[in-house]
């Protein structure tokens, strides 16, 4: 059976069809349907301060319950660091990099790439518009996070 996900209003994270409080950020408001934006769901992999294989099983854990969700993009903040060179964010970078998550992932851009300016947000713009609605100010030019574009359907 699909799980039945709409959009909390206050984080615009998904919440269960009859959960009555969001999970992520406790708001008890009135869930929504976005038919016209795509869902979009964040996974925040330095909370806590977690070790680097605590911080991929995090991740790896969230896919998993994304299954059979209508999830396309994945915000995943990952640091950058304190040198600009954080163990999570290269260790997530390089399994992403190297087909880990292939069969899930279609395409990623790098937070430092999403600048108006760059051709690479200008390329993930014209092959997605719609993502435009879901881009937070602080998402552009980020380099402690990565979006991830899913494949339609998310399978295992």
């Amino acid at each position: 059976m699909k799980n039945t996900f709409l959009i909390c209003a206050m984080c615009g994270n998904p919440r269960r069809l009859l959960e009555k409080i969001c999970p992520f950020c406790g708001e008890k408001d009135v869930l929504h349907e976005q038919k016209n934006h795509w869902d979009y769901f964040t996974i925040n992999l330095e909370s806590g301060l977690p070790r680097v294989e605590e911080a991929m099983q995090r991740f790896e854990n969230q896919l998993e319950q994304l299954t059979g969700s209508s999830i396309r993009m994945l915000h995943v903040i990952h640091g950058q660091g304190s040198q600009g060179e954080g163990r999570i964010k290269k260790a997530f970078r390089e399994a992403m990099q190297h087909g880990r998550w292939h069969q899930i992932i279609s395409a990623y851009y790098f937070g430092e790439h999403l600048k108006a300016s760059h051709t690479t947000y200008q390329f993930l713009i014209k092959q997605y518009p719609a993502i435009k609605s879901v881009l937070k100010p602080e998402m552009m030019g980020n380099p402690g996070i990565t979006i991830l574009i899913l494949h339609a359907k998310i399978t295992h």
